[in-house]
């Protein structure tokens, strides 16, 4: 297939994408037909409820992907009609030519366009849940070191610190204590924990935390065994609304990637994107 070929039918595909009212993009099955040059609608629906069933089997709601529509379509003689049509989305367009005629050009075409795109698509919402990860690693250490901050003030050695916060994170995973639950989820040793914890358990971590100083500072709290019961009490408290929600014990959560390698890959990627916007300067 040449430039001139593959440059067409790029352009082809992008100007029949559509986007929904958040923006996100959306393809007509109808208009997909004429793009992967079928005639019969009859014959491309049989490409589609294969499609759907690629769809079930890889675990997606056929029902996202593949949304029922009613369009209004201009005849021939200038009259209109509605027809059934289809609201596709990135992945369902992926699945269509996949299951499609791979003779036609244009097929072989949106097997690579649509494969490319979906992976860009997942690329992004992979650095987007990486980020709030990240981010709510950050949110915990400030709401960790506040509570210890607090609990400085009002006389307690660091010891004794470290001490409760151990308690309270024994009373959210379930007994569990660091080492135990490092083990269990095969976390080196010499690694913090947290830096393996997925983000809605890192946010329950923050939460019990963030309770834990609202009793201090609202009940005044001046001693160590007062304040060890509140914090006891607090992550009690979201442990039993974590299972309540989810039906899954947070001990029960396995390890995700290790937060610093994502922090390095991050910067790394940053350099590539600076180093690009100069090379784009340099050019203009």
């Amino acid at each position: 297939m040449n430039k001139l070929t593959i440059e067409k039918l790029r352009k082809q595909f992008e100007e029949s994408a559509h986007k929904d009212k958040e923006e996100v993009e959306f393809w007509y099955a109808r208009e997909l037909k004429a793009l992967l040059n079928y005639s019969l609608w009859q014959n491309f629906q049989n490409v589609i409820e294969k499609a759907k069933v690629s769809c079930a089997n890889s675990g997606q709601k056929v029902a996202d992907n593949f949304k029922d529509v009613q369009r209004v379509q201009t005849m021939w003689n200038g009259g209109e009609r509605k027809v059934a049509d289809l609201q596709l989305t990135r992945y369902a367009c992926y699945l269509i030519a996949q299951n499609a005629d791979p003779a036609k050009k244009e097929v072989a075409f949106a097997q690579t366009y649509f494969s490319l795109q979906t992976r860009k698509q997942e690329l992004l919402e992979q650095r987007l849940k990486e980020k709030e990860r990240l981010q709510e690693r950050k949110l915990l250490h400030q709401t960790e070191k506040q509570l210890s901050r607090s609990m400085l003030e009002r006389g307690l050695e660091k010891d004794e610190v470290r001490h409760i916060r151990r308690k309270g994170d024994k009373e959210l995973f379930g007994g569990m204590g660091s080492r135990d639950l490092k083990a269990q989820l095969d976390v080196p040793l010499h690694q913090p924990l947290n830096n393996f914890l997925s983000s809605v358990v890192l946010s329950a971590k923050r939460f019990a935390a963030s309770l834990t100083f609202l009793n201090v500072e609202h009940q005044d709290l001046q001693d160590k065994d007062s304040i060890s019961a509140a914090h006891k009490s607090s992550n009690q408290a979201v442990r039993e609304t974590f299972i309540a929600q989810t039906q899954i014990r947070p001990e029960e959560l396995p390890a995700e990637e290790d937060l610093s390698a994502i922090r390095s890959r991050l910067k790394e990627e940053e350099k590539v994107v600076f180093k690009l916007e100069i090379k784009s300067k340099k050019r203009k």
